[in-house]
């Protein structure tokens, strides 16, 4: 490098003010913590009630006195024989380190059982909700994801369909490590249905000794006592970054430099209130409900739903008071419908008698549905 080079670069280093420092130091601090802490996954905690997460299946096993607790130790804090490590996270298992690691294997092969729950298998021909036959009644999976029993080489296959295996079992020297190809068999969605929650049940009481809930997975840490009159172990610099808050103070002060840079080179002037746009509760009520109904595929309760309301539109527009909801209160809407319109009323009546079945319908069929009762509709204007 040239005597020219060298004062051309000391110029650009003294160019850089002392906040431009300050902003790339608490960047490269940031990602320094961001890669050192480890990785958590919040969905899956026996501390969730939300409809993934596993709060009342803990809960369940409790009422059946079942000895389960929940893990929030360093894996290699794993001792004993006859044990079950549930651990559920809602990733693939090539992005996830943490599920079974040698630490974990190794206390498999002491004698005790591992169950992943998580997105596992490969995509296949099967449909996406699916109720799977066990001795104790149908479990529901929601997924098209299948094992290749081949490729896996299962020592045992604990729930499977015509399109592969849903959950097997491989061993390790004496113990076994359970996997599933969904993440969600004991979650509160089938809060309601109890062989989902058997069935786990049964999965995880075959040791026989305590069943462990992964929450360290999950991001929960169990204080640790500091030791009394014992001296300090020397830490290192990932550790002690592993141990405090960091990330939380860095993202701070990231912020407040935000903050400041903006305050220094942006003036304050009157704050200008936005007019907040208008709001149709009822209209976002139904937007909402029909999003929840399309997301989960209950045509049925839908197609309910527009058949008492065009039953009720019926009544108003032929004077038809005093009515109930029952099938002979839709014959004598269909009678007076045909005298009106003089059209045979068993038109009506199969309409309405479809809205009463409690067979899914594809969209195609829905939206047939929807175009016959608006063409009735139509001939009473």
């Amino acid at each position: 490098m040239t005597a020219s080079d060298q004062k051309r670069s000391s110029r650009w280093f003294a160019k850089v003010p002392l906040w431009g420092w300050t902003l790339i130091g608490l960047l490269c601090l940031t990602l320094v913590v961001s890669i050192a802490a480890p990785k958590s996954y919040p969905n899956g905690s026996s501390y969730d009630r939300s409809l993934s997460g596993y709060a009342q299946w803990y809960e369940f096993m409790e009422t059946q006195n079942h000895p389960i607790k929940r893990w929030r130790r360093d894996y290699s804090q794993l001792k004993g024989q006859k044990q079950t490590l549930i651990q559920v996270a809602d990733v693939e298992r090539f992005q996830d380190p943490n599920l079974e690691s040698s630490e974990i294997l190794d206390w498999v092969k002491q004698g005790n059982t591992l169950i992943v729950l998580n997105w596992n298998g490969e995509v296949s021909g099967a449909p996406f909700r699916s109720d799977l036959t066990t001795p104790k009644g149908a479990v529901q999976i929601e997924t098209t994801r299948r094992y290749n029993n081949r490729a896996e080489n299962f020592d045992d296959v604990l729930l499977k369909d015509g399109f592969g295996t849903a959950i097997g079992s491989k061993d390790f020297e004496k113990g076994q490590v359970v996997k599933s190809v969904y993440p969600w068999l004991g979650s509160g969605i089938y809060a309601q249905k109890g062989t989902n929650f058997q069935m786990l049940a049964d999965l995880a009481t075959k040791q026989q000794g305590t069943i462990w809930v992964d929450e360290w997975l999950h991001g929960y840490r169990d204080l640790e006592p500091a030791p009394v009159l014992a001296k300090a172990k020397p830490q290192d610099l990932w550790s002690y970054f592993a141990r405090r808050p960091i990330a939380v103070m860095a993202g701070q002060g990231v912020l407040l430099l935000a903050l400041l840079l903006w305050g220094q080179n942006q003036r304050f002037g009157a704050l200008l209130r936005i007019a907040p746009p208008p709001r149709n509760s009822s209209e976002q009520y139904i937007q909402a409900l029909a999003d929840t109904l399309n997301t989960h595929g209950h045509t049925e309760y839908a197609l309910a739903l527009l058949g008492q309301s065009l039953r009720d539109r019926l009544r108003s527009r032929l004077g038809i008071v005093g009515a109930d909801g029952s099938g002979e209160a839709d014959g004598a809407i269909a009678t007076e419908w045909a005298v009106v319109t003089g059209r045979p009323s068993s038109e009506l009546l199969e309409l309405l008698k479809q809205s009463r079945t409690q067979k899914r319908l594809r969209d195609s069929e829905l939206l047939a549905w929807v175009g016959q009762a608006d063409t009735i509709l139509r001939g009473l204007s």
